[in-house]
């Protein structure tokens, strides 16, 4: 009797034991699914998807460069082209997570609208008049004598056309505005420099900084300012879209792209930076 007992004892102690080491995992099986799951996040990577206006691509893409081997969980993909073209996909795709265009008029616009939740001012865009070292053409003067053909960019395609067709119509004269056309070309930005180049024009409007200009045919241009009275300068801004699945991570971005080192990269391409 006694013996039974013991048996029944053992047996009501060793059963669960038994039952644990059936459902339980072994530990190597623990140690996989840890590894897995390890794996699984620290492969996973952010894709932030950033509109960014054509005249910015070179500082954006070394800003890029930069910002992806500090954050190796963050990818950046960049969507070029002119400024008004972008405004138009975003309202219609209502997808991406930063905005940088060429003028803060976009974003203000934007902001109004609850699509910009956050932005800062990183560089100032100056419209100059651009022309060939060895041409006629030597001043602001000589820009607006009738007969001399001046180029400008599609006001429906890229913000520096906007900005260019209403420095025109500022100046309020005749014979100016009548020799303005319109060059109507996909990346304006760096196809426009050729209109210059090969003489279809006399004079480009363009932005100062000239990032975009080959750099074969970079050497014969030089710049004629326009005059202050009815130049018109532009901000440009980053800003966080209201769309962005990663506000976070975008917003620390766009952060980097306005703050000291981002600036310093757009110094170091010819553009003028602003001070929030």
């Amino acid at each position: 009797m006694n013996i039974r007992k013991t048996l029944l004892v053992l047996f009501a102690v060793a059963l669960p034991i038994l039952v644990l080491a059936v459902i339980m995992p072994r530990s190597t099986d623990v140690a996989e699914i840890a590894y897995k799951t390890n794996y699984k996040n620290a492969d996973k990577t952010i894709v932030l998807q950033c509109y960014i206006g054509e005249n910015m691509v070179k500082p954006m893409a070394e800003i890029a460069s930069v910002f992806e081997k500090r954050h190796p969980g963050i990818k950046l993909e960049y969507h070029d082209s002119g400024t008004t073209s972008l405004d138009k996909m975003i309202r219609e795709t209502k997808v991406g997570d930063l905005f940088l265009p060429g003028s803060n008029s976009y974003t203000d616009k934007m902001k109004s609208e609850g699509i910009v939740t956050w932005d800062a001012s990183v560089c100032s865009h100056i419209l100059a008049a651009i022309v060939l070292k060895d041409g006629k053409i030597k001043t602001w003067d000589d820009v607006i004598r009738p007969g001399v053909m001046v180029g400008r960019g599609n006001e429906n395609v890229c913000s520096v056309g906007r900005v260019a067709k209403k420095v025109v119509d500022r100046s309020n004269l005749p014979q100016f505005q009548q020799n303005v056309m319109v060059i109507s070309v996909i990346n304006y930005q760096a196809s426009s420099f050729d209109s210059l180049a090969d003489g279809t024009v006399d004079v480009l409007l363009n932005w100062r900084n000239m990032s975009l200009c080959p750099d074969e045919i970079r050497g014969r241009m030089t710049i004629i300012d326009i005059p202050e009275d009815i130049n018109i300068i532009k901000t440009i801004p980053i800003a966080v879209l209201k769309y962005s699945e990663n506000p976070r991570q975008a917003e620390e971005f766009a952060r980097f792209v306005s703050g000291d080192e981002g600036k310093a990269i757009f110094r170091k391409h010819g553009f003028v930076t602003v001070n929030d």
